[in-house]
């Protein structure tokens, strides 16, 4: 229900980890049993929650933008300065500097030839750069900030 708001909060850096099971019981034993804050939309799952005595947030919001500045706004957490890969947006692991003989026969030759930049997942592997998308996640990552900024 909130994964696009939780691999938001990877990007920014923050630790996001989503349910193992779409079943509201093991939701529920998994927030428990880790001490995680559950982020849900879903009523029910919130009064269980509480009634449970697990650590719960009702998000309001219905676009990603205003959901993840919602979070942020109620839990107190800044966003970075600029925005630089730091989590995996997948797995939630760390993602380190990479070289480009470190990645090659890994990406398309085309992306080793033409970027800088690249970092890997030390849990998955997956490699990231900054490709022709990053334009589009850095225009969200200033909505968000000017979404936070009305919050204040």
């Amino acid at each position: 229900m909130l994964k696009k708001a939780g691999r938001w909060l990877r990007i920014l850096g923050f630790d996001c980890a989503f349910p193992e099971s779409e079943d509201d019981d093991a939701i529920l034993e998994q927030a428990s049993n880790r001490g995680l804050v559950l982020l849900t939309k879903d009523e029910e799952l919130i009064a269980r929650a509480r009634k449970a005595g697990i650590r719960v947030f009702g998000v309001t919001k219905v676009h990603n933008v205003k959901q993840v500045a919602e979070i942020m706004n109620a839990f107190c957490l800044k966003p970075p300065s600029t925005l630089t890969p730091t989590k995996c947006a997948s797995c939630n692991g760390l993602l380190r500097r990479a070289k480009k003989g470190e990645v090659s026969g890994k990406v398309h030759k085309n992306v080793l030839a033409n970027r800088r930049a690249f970092w890997v997942c030390a849990n998955c592997g997956h490699i990231f750069w900054k490709g022709s998308h990053w334009e589009r996640i850095e225009d969200e990552f200033r909505l968000i900030r000017k979404e936070l900024a009305k919050l204040d």
